[in-house]
């Protein structure tokens, strides 16, 4: 052993050590705006479900809010804040959305991370970017086109004289001016009311109460007049159910909050053209080969709801619409469901032969075993008979002669033992087989055996009917006689009840066997294994004409034993009233 050891330890060295598991790459989003952003989460999305397209990437996101877009008071702070949060992570790629952003991203980029490459994504108004003469750097601009927009809403509406600008605080100077210079190159004659940097209680009045063919454009809301910073999407919601003329924008993250729609960015798409390009930057493709270029994820998109809401004909959107917000098609409403069903049928359509063989075995085997069961208690039954009339006929006969003669002798209590043992064996004789039963029916057999339980065990047993038919036939009502003997006399002999009440009704298309005692009760499970045999009897005798057995007990609390059976074919006489027999 010690020889093998060391075998094994002088080779040891000499084994491949297993590769290191790799790591994914780290990359790093930096945004602007407050990270719920309708637009900031779509792009988000976009770029991250790209990015883990091809192999896993550890996505980091870092926003600069609250500090307001553009007036960044504390780099020195901000840039502290990044180094403490990300030591030791060595980021192998950059993404960044929006003017701000990007030149947060190329001050870290150079300090913590020098070599690594930037995706830059600036918004389309912006003349010139910080990345324009980084080093590893590629340009998508976010390129909004507010002129395709306001043709497309003056399409729709062409009677238009007059357009509404709304915004936020954010849009006073060069936005505003890139508006109204939009709104001047489609058409000179066009009225404008600007609404921009109010409050949102007066932008709400204001919307509300505009002229007569107006149309609105809007450039979003990320800061009312008071300075508090909005979603552009909440905003949208507070003041588009008041406005009195349809509201259009460029900005996708608004529909579905009270805009018609426009030709619209697609954040998503956007986040994925940018994954695009962090994609080529991994794999080792230089910056230098992507030169800046604008988006492609334009795209004229409405609001099936606000179309409905302006009376807009479908008919006249621009070629290429998407309706958004409509009533589903049955494909889109249940795609799911149906390629599920079909899976699902040829699934089925495999095993459903089977199934059915197996079902017409099963179904077979029942039959057979039903049948012999009925076979099984149809002998017990004659052999019940056999045996009391051999009792009754010739062993009780020849008892009693034996108590005649035995009268003539002095040995009178022998007489009155014999008397006694030939009346014992004519009650068992008649429990074996109840002649009553054929000859008036079940109730009055009920009633006699009740009587006569009662008297040997002296206790009070209630019979009582209701709706009950005059006669059953026999099979039926030699199956209910034997459940109410099994049941009675568990009752007398364990229950401990004082009372013990027997309730036969009868209703609509069913007929039903109580018996209840007010007792110590058992644990269900004492129902199994040996305890349970004689209720396994009554079950077999009840499933041969199609009922059914329920029992409720627990210590302490008695016990409800109730059996019914379909109506049998046969049965007549069902009493409209209650049917009361005498308690016994």
């Amino acid at each position: 052993m010690t020889g093998l050891c060391g075998l094994l330890l002088a080779i040891a060295p000499a084994l491949p050590a297993s590769p290191p598991a790799r790591q994914p790459a780290a990359v790093l989003l930096v945004e602007a705006a407050e990270p719920g952003q309708p637009e900031r989460l779509a792009f988000r999305k976009g770029l991250e479900d790209a990015l883990q397209a091809p192999s896993p990437v550890a996505i980091h996101a870092y926003s600069l809010a609250p500090w307001p877009a553009g007036n960044f008071d504390s780099p020195r702070t901000l840039d502290a804040r990044v180094r403490e949060r990300y030591q030791g992570v060595r980021m192998a790629l950059l993404v960044a959305l929006s003017e701000p952003a990007i030149a947060a991203a190329l001050r870290w980029r150079d300090a913590l991370w020098p070599g690594a490459p930037v995706v830059c994504v600036p918004g389309g108004d912006a003349e010139a970017t910080p990345a324009r003469d980084a080093p590893q750097t590629t340009v998508l601009r976010a390129h909004i086109d507010r002129g395709a927009t306001l043709r497309a809403a003056l399409s729709l509406f062409p009677e238009t004289r007059t357009v509404a600008i709304v915004g936020g605080a954010e849009a006073l100077g060069r936005p505003l001016s890139t508006l109204a210079a939009a709104v001047r190159a489609i058409d000179p004659r066009l009225e404008r009311i600007d609404l921009v940097g109010l409050t949102m209680p007066e932008l709400r009045r204001r919307v509300a109460a505009l002229p007569p063919q107006t149309i609105v454009l809007s450039a979003g809301i990320t800061l009312d007049g008071r300075g508090r910073r909005w979603l552009s999407a909440d905003a949208h919601d507070y003041f588009a159910p008041s406005a009195n003329a349809p509201i259009f924008t460029v900005h996708g993250g608004l529909l579905g909050h009270g805009v018609v729609g426009g030709v619209v960015l697609d954040y998503e798409a956007l986040g994925r053209e940018a994954a695009g390009r962090a994609l080529r930057l991994l794999a080792g493709e230089p910056a230098a080969a992507m030169p800046a270029a604008n988006t492609r994820s334009l795209r004229p998109q409405f609001d099936h709801r606000e179309l409905e809401r302006w009376g807009v004909d479908k008919r006249s959107l621009p070629d290429g619409s998407e309706i958004v917000f409509g009533p589903p098609s049955f494909w889109d409403e249940h795609k799911g469901k149906v390629v599920a069903a079909g899976i699902a049928l040829l699934l089925q359509s495999l095993a459903i032969t089977s199934l059915l063989l197996e079902r017409r075995r099963r179904l077979s085997a029942e039959r057979q075993l039903r049948q012999l069961s009925a076979r099984l208690i149809t002998a017990q039954e004659e052999e019940r008979s056999r045996i009391a009339r051999d009792l009754h006929d010739d062993a009780s006969q020849r008892l009693a002669l034996l108590a005649i003669e035995l009268d003539q002798l002095p040995a009178r209590p022998l007489a009155d033992s014999a008397r006694a043992l030939s009346a014992d064996l004519h009650r068992i004789a008649h429990q074996l087989h109840p002649a009553i039963l054929d000859q008036l029916g079940l109730l009055p057999a009920a009633r006699r055996f009740a009587a006569e339980l009662a008297a040997r065990h002296d206790i009070a047993i209630e019979v009582t009917s209701e709706g009950w038919p005059e006669a059953l036939p026999r099979d039926a009502a030699l199956v209910l006689y034997r459940v109410l003997q099994e049941a009675l006399q568990n009752a007398a002999r364990h229950s401990g009840a004082e009372r013990i009440e027997v309730a036969f009704r009868g209703g609509g298309e069913a007929l039903t066997l109580r018996v209840a005692d007010p007792g110590r009760g058992f644990a269900p499970d004492l129902l199994e294994g040996p305890h349970g045999l004689g209720l396994v009897g009554m079950r077999e005798r009840l499933l041969l004409v199609g009922g059914g057995l329920s029992i409720e007990s627990a210590p302490g609390s008695g016990t409800i034993l109730e059996a019914w059976l379909p109506l049998p074919v046969g049965a007549r006489g069902m009493p409209r009233v209650a049917d009361p027999v005498p308690g016994v």
